[in-house]
């Protein structure tokens, strides 16, 4: 059986589950941040989580500007599910703000 040049292409390309749909991983770093001591240590967090994440997509070989945009998106939804929990906990606001 000879493959051509497309059917060669569709069985080696690698899909990814996009990271800001992987909500587990969202709200654990979420939790994480939201339970770190100062703004220094959640800032500290943040970046060996985009550091691991960087690198997990360039072990798939994923280009540098892909893997930009993919831990930007995670990082965005992170941000947006840290927004959503101030608004429902405002108490949460006040703790984070008194940091």
């Amino acid at each position: 059986m000879r493959l051509n040049e497309e059917t060669l292409a569709k069985a080696t390309t690698v899909t990814l589950f996009p990271m800001e749909r992987r909500q587990g991983r969202v709200e654990a770093v979420v939790d994480a941040l939201q339970r770190a001591s100062s703004d220094r240590v959640a800032d500290r967090y943040a970046g060996i989580v985009a550091d691991s994440m960087f690198a997990e997509l360039e072990l798939l070989g994923l280009p540098e500007l892909a893997q930009d945009e993919a831990v930007g998106s995670f990082f965005n939804e992170v941000e947006q599910t840290l927004a959503s929990r101030r608004e429902a906990e405002p108490w949460m606001a006040e703790i984070i703000s008194l940091r």
